[in-house]
């Protein structure tokens, strides 16, 4: 029998953070009622036995369980897949096995699509560096939005795979053959599922994401080319253009001064410049790959807080000053200890 949600984690490596996702989904479903509709499908990239040993500890999730485990590394983006198209669920969610699911969440998430014929929901998250604690201080309000509308409020936070829902019966996943190595094929669903209008915004705080700084992708290739490729297969252009500068003011740019901070070079420029000096937007931020290190955080900075006012989020540049304050407090006091 189908289930109302499938929750879906495909791993791969990642030993002590899959466990910490896993420990995660415990202590939401423990609290809640045990004929609970819901699907918990672990597809796991490699042979070894360690993730079933960890998946045997956790006995409330037994019920749940579904266990796929391949002979061999897949890759990434077919493991995901594979997660889409196993699931049971009416509903889809695919958790990075990196990522904590909030005390919970699950039963608040379940209460909002049990009598409701939604599209797409879009859950709001927060990275954190050492502790899924560092949650920033205030909540979002929970919006329903048509496709435009839904689109330009999640922007490039659509690229977020544990954030993403979608109602398995709006998509066509033979339509999505074209996204399969892209490392977005999540998008692709997500385009698709919320183009049928019905849409929810979840502003509670649902998700933390390990922070990874690493890049050992192709940042240009997957989030300029393939995200933009993606977006103008569904957007007319000017929803496409909202999107976009939005995109470039508050995540190329974080992009650019992390690297300029941490004196690494920023591949693919030229083919920044060439797909984004158009746009007026990628002017004002390009100045944080040429300016001196010291004027780059700077300007950086100033120009990250000022979009954010710009796109009404005051409040979360509020709530993360408010963040940084308190961890530094908190490390002042230990290691005054």
């Amino acid at each position: 029998m189908s289930k109302l949600l499938s929750i879906c984690i495909p791993t791969y490596q990642r030993e002590d953070l899959f466990e910490l996702c896993i420990k995660s989904l415990e202590t939401n479903i423990i609290a809640m009622d045990e004929n609970i509709e819901l699907e918990i499908l672990v597809s796991i990239n490699d042979s070894s036995n360690y993730k079933l040993d960890v998946l045997s500890k956790y006995k409330s999730l037994k019920q749940h369980l579904v266990i796929i485990q391949n002979s061999e590394n897949i890759g990434g983006d077919k493991n995901i897949i594979n997660c889409y198209k196993k699931a049971s669920g009416k509903y889809i969610w695919v958790v990075g096995d990196d990522d904590y699911i909030l005390e919970d969440s699950i039963a608040y998430l379940i209460k909002e699509i049990r009598d409701k014929e939604l599209s797409c929901i879009f859950l709001n998250s927060y990275g954190y560096k050492k502790s899924y604690d560092e949650k920033p201080i205030f909540n979002e309000l929970t919006y329903a939005y048509d496709f435009n509308h839904f689109i330009e409020k999640v922007s490039y936070r659509s690229t977020f795979i544990s954030s993403i829902i979608v109602n398995r019966e709006l998509v066509d996943f033979s339509d999505a053959v074209h996204s399969e190595n892209t490392s977005l094929y999540q998008l692709n669903l997500l385009l698709q599922a919320s183009s049928h209008n019905n849409n929810l915004y979840i502003g509670k705080f649902m998700i933390a994401a390990k922070i990874n700084y690493e890049y050992n992708y192709d940042f240009y290739e997957i989030f300029v080319n393939n995200y933009s490729q993606q977006l103008l297969s569904y957007l007319d252009s000017d929803i496409y253009k909202k999107v976009l500068i939005k995109t470039i003011l508050l995540f190329y740019s974080q992009y650019f001064l992390y690297r300029r901070l941490n004196h690494i070079s920023i591949d693919n420029l030229i083919e920044f410049d060439s797909s984004l000096s158009r746009y007026l937007s990628y002017r004002i931020i390009r100045p944080i790959v040429i300016l001196p290190r010291w004027a780059a955080l700077i300007y950086g900075v100033s120009v990250i807080a000022l979009s954010r006012i710009r796109y009404g989020d005051i409040f979360l540049l509020i709530s993360k000053l408010l963040l940084k304050i308190r961890v530094s407090s908190m490390d002042k006091s230990k290691n005054a200890k």
